[in-house]
């Protein structure tokens, strides 16, 4: 019984920390809240299906595409929404540097994939 209790106190903290305890499927809100809400579905959905394949590299790199991809998303919305000028400047570096380890990520993908051949 101790055991399951210490996992279950372990476990909860991480999940609802993970997710903030946010409940991202909602439909109210302002603009900002709506469209955040549908990018978070769309990262964390993407990094699901990235699933496992046992090669770690392969994996954090497959789920890491979706994260980084979630960042541009979010930044996007936030330049759409913000009028503060450095947020949007933070927002736009957000895109640009996410965007560029996105390509990254990619070419160190296909690298793996030719090497496996």
């Amino acid at each position: 019984m101790k055991k399951i209790t210490l996992l279950a106190c372990m476990v909860f903290p991480l999940t609802v920390f993970a997710h903030n305890g946010v409940d991202h499927s909602a439909k109210t809100g302002n603009d900002f809240q709506q469209k955040n809400s549908q990018a978070m579905i769309k990262m964390h959905q993407g990094m699901e299906r990235a699933g496992y394949t046992g090669d770690n590299d392969t994996d954090f790199l497959r789920m890491m595409i979706p994260h980084h991809a979630g960042a541009v998303d979010m930044a996007e919305i936030i330049l759409e929404t913000s009028k503060d000028e450095e947020l949007r400047n933070l927002a736009q570096g957000i895109i640009t540097d996410q965007k560029n380890e996105i390509k990254i990520m990619n070419q160190l993908l296909e690298m793996k994939q030719v090497e496996k051949k």
